[in-house]
């Protein structure tokens, strides 16, 4: 009988990081190994499509959620989330979050059904949307509960271990690299002048491009900022967004008062992203926080030149072609367009074999999630 695996609280919703690394686990997982995996979402996903694909690799995709108050919600994922357990009989349970009280009615429910393995898995390091402070408040609340009731803990990144579990149990924390395909992400010419085409960027055009949700966390309106002084110094420059989100009525409306609407493109969401990153020149990201941008280890895997802001962790940089710059303080602006003018002229890289040496791969990944899973 197959060795049976429910991810909790994962979303098509803006094509994230964490989606975007259990699909890549899910879709690279060899069922031969005898695991199957499950989705239960909180939110319902956006595109049939995904779904679809996901019943492909024998991956059912359970809503949990409710459509009401936020606390009529959690309490409804409680209670899907015990009778789903009840039904499918899962063996282990991978709760995948960023804040601690929605890991909560999921553990919760695990430990009522008496789950043996539950797996929480911290993404990021602080906290993204609306009503911040009531939710940073919440989060400290429950971070003890989970921290002594989860099975296996696990991040992304050593900042991601600290915001979501108690300092006394950070020697148990097990660090997990979002590991991707690198041989999709590696450059190519052919892809690269195919897609700039499409795109209409002449061959003497810099494209600083980003891909990320359009939310608070991934502070597009400092990049805009920042993407308006630069072109006033290079002319033949444009800004690629790839995403979707909350904020991008506001992004847009600060992109026509800077007067950007025919340098600035707005993508959407791709399913194709690996393509996108060859058409980049440079990739930029000036996150308030992350707890290791998936999008940055797919930007280095492209063999682009890569600007963090200097809120994300050093373990972000896999690579020697990148650089950490603030997005605070006296000056930020103008040091982001100087480092920004300093990438200019940089040839994407071969970065496959550093990255799988350094564990970034979606195999290791993936053996990663397995051993866990059965150990």
């Amino acid at each position: 009988m197959a060795y049976r695996v429910l991810e909790c609280n994962v979303d098509d919703i803006g094509k994230s990081g964490v989606y975007s690394l259990v699909r890549n686990v899910i879709i690279n997982n060899d069922r031969d190994n005898g695991v199957d995996i499950d989705i239960a979402c909180i939110n319902p996903f956006e595109d049939q499509k995904d779904i679809n694909e996901f019943k492909k690799y024998h991956c059912n995709v359970y809503f949990v959620g409710a459509n009401n108050s936020k606390i009529m919600r959690y309490i409804n994922v409680y209670n899907k989330t015990k009778a789903l357990l009840q039904r499918r009989h899962y063996d282990c349970v991978h709760i995948h979050s960023d804040i601690a009280f929605k890991v909560y009615p999921f553990l919760k429910a695990a430990k009522a059904i008496g789950v043996k393995k539950i797996i929480v898995h911290s993404h990021a390091s602080s906290i993204d949307g609306k009503y911040r402070r009531i939710k940073d408040i919440l989060h400290h609340h429950y971070k003890a509960y989970v921290s002594e009731n989860a099975t296996d803990l696990v991040a992304c990144s050593d900042v991601a271990a600290q915001w979501m579990f108690d300092q006394v149990k950070q020697n148990e924390v097990k660090i997990i690299n979002n590991g991707i395909d690198l041989q999709k992400f590696a450059f190519n010419s052919e892809t690269r002048n195919r897609v700039r085409k499409q795109l209409g960027i002449g061959d003497d055009e810099i494209l600083i491009g980003h891909v990320g949700r359009m939310a608070y966390q991934k502070n597009h309106q400092f990049l805009v900022q920042v993407f308006a002084k630069f072109h006033q110094e290079h002319q033949n420059s444009k800004l690629l967004l790839v995403g979707e989100g909350p904020l991008k009525g506001d992004i847009q409306t600060e992109v026509e008062q800077l007067g950007l609407q025919d340098s600035v493109i707005f993508y959407g969401t791709s399913n194709n992203v690996s393509d996108l990153y060859q058409a980049m020149d440079i990739f930029a990201l000036p996150s308030y926080f992350e707890g290791l941008p998936i999008s940055g280890v797919e930007a280095q895997a492209s063999g682009l030149p890569v600007l963090f802001a200097d809120t994300i962790t050093k373990s972000a940089a896999i690579t020697d072609n990148c650089q950490f710059v603030p997005i605070d303080g006296e000056g930020a602006t103008f040091k982001w367009v100087k480092q920004l003018s300093n990438f200019i002229g940089h040839k994407h890289q071969y970065t496959t074999d550093e990255m799988k040496s350094k564990g970034f791969s979606i195999k290791y990944t993936i053996n990663q999630f397995l051993s866990l899973y059965t150990k």
